[in-house]
């Protein structure tokens, strides 16, 4: 792994040190690349929300959360994709908003992924009753339906705020990677235990989505740096997909595939402490 990671990393490095031109438009490919992580993460979502109502914990329910955030932020983003179903030229408020939707499609999931790994969640896991679950569900919607209205619909607010200025964006990448990394190392430690495919995976997906984050930052539109962003994101979801199909398999549902993916034998109720 640590191999893959050094090299993407170099890659990321040499396409910053060739400084390349944009490149020519490509809306349709851009917007089925989005579109395509955006189901995947959805369908992560779905498997994950299938499975917390079966298990009722908090880590599985946030991580759910996380990628679901992903998939819906990242859809705002490929839906105002200029030329595919938005007019081919935007106004400069909308393109703010694209670049908003991009960062958040991966500073917020990286919120959910890294306090589903805090310290203490098992303990809370055991204290607190899963019922509050659901405004947390409720909540989270609400909010993504609403800033999916305010991107289409309020563009010109959004890019007035403070979500637009570049030294926001600078700290949220900062925290975004360094959430990541600590859900990737959380996980790393679960894969050193039992060293389960699934568990690989979501190291990999996690690693990805951080210098996903980094190529999101330090490319400029259109630069194959910035396609590599893209793809990198698309890659990470797959890989969360993967390790949940590995582990389906290999057991007898999604819901055991989930507990070995997460290691979650020791916090499920009624399990062996």
């Amino acid at each position: 792994m640590g191999a893959t990671v050094a090299i993407v990393l170099l890659v990321i490095l040499l396409l910053k040190l060739v400084n390349p031109t944009p490149l020519p438009e490509s809306s349709v490919q851009h917007f089925y690349i989005v579109s395509g992580a955006s189901l995947l993460a959805a369908a992560v979502a779905a498997i994950l929300a299938l499975t917390t109502v079966q298990i009722g914990l908090y880590r599985v329910l946030l991580l759910c959360l996380g990628f679901a955030s992903m998939g819906g932020i990242f859809a705002v983003h490929g839906l105002l994709t200029p030329g595919v179903v938005v007019p081919d030229r935007l106004e400069v408020s909308a393109y703010r908003v694209v670049g908003i939707s991009a960062y958040f499609s991966l500073a917020v999931p990286a919120v959910f992924f890294a306090v589903g790994f805090a310290p203490g969640m098992a303990w809370l896991e055991r204290r607190l009753p899963f019922w509050p679950a659901g405004w947390l569900v409720a909540l989270t919607a609400v909010a993504l339906v609403a800033y999916a209205a305010i991107a289409f619909l309020g563009t010109g607010f959004l890019s007035a705020t403070v979500l637009a200025d570049a030294s926001f964006k600078t700290a949220a990448t900062i925290a975004t990677i360094a959430l990541l990394l600590f859900a990737a190392l959380q996980q790393a430690r679960l894969y050193q235990t039992t060293g389960l495919a699934g568990q690989a995976d979501l190291i990999f997906a996690f690693v990805l989505l951080a210098e996903a984050s980094v190529a999101m930052a330090a490319f400029a539109i259109w630069t194959l740096g910035w396609w590599l962003y893209h793809l990198l994101m698309l890659t990470a979801v797959c890989f969360a997909l993967r390790a949940l199909i590995v582990e389906r398999l290999r057991r007898a549902s999604f819901k055991e595939s989930v507990e070995a993916a997460l290691e979650l034998g020791s916090e499920i109720p009624g399990s062996p402490r």
